[in-house]
């Protein structure tokens, strides 16, 4: 949790950079026990990131489920590619707050369900 704690809220906006994509980083190298000195594990770590922001900045506006959502589904591809094959995995996640968040994307976010829209 320390780690997670030292990330600011609104960095999408402030920083250029999403909380779900960082918390990927900090997640991986903790299950994978990497640091700054393991090279190799670093880099895989660092493009993991970049590829979660990447999705993530696909979606114009700002949802911090729907970015979560994203992360932690990247962050479980991975692990289960690279021997954490237990973890369960779900592709089809149905997001439980469309109806309530007004910024809401709708039928173009990959999460959106239409049994909750109201």
């Amino acid at each position: 949790m320390s780690r997670g704690e030292k990330f600011a809220g609104g960095s999408c906006g402030f920083m250029g950079t999403c909380g779900g994509a960082y918390s990927v980083g900090t997640v991986i190298s903790i299950v994978k026990k990497t640091n700054p000195l393991h090279d190799i594990e670093r880099s895989e770590i660092m493009n993991l990131v970049a590829e979660t922001l990447s999705e993530i900045a696909k979606y114009p506006r700002r949802c911090c489920k729907r970015s979560s959502y994203m992360a932690i589904q990247k962050a479980v591809k991975y692990l289960r590619n690279t021997g954490f094959d237990k973890i369960p995995y779900s592709d089809k996640i149905k997001c439980q707050w469309s109806s309530i968040n007004k910024m809401c994307l709708g039928i173009k976010c990959p999460y959106f369900n239409k049994e909750r829209w109201a």
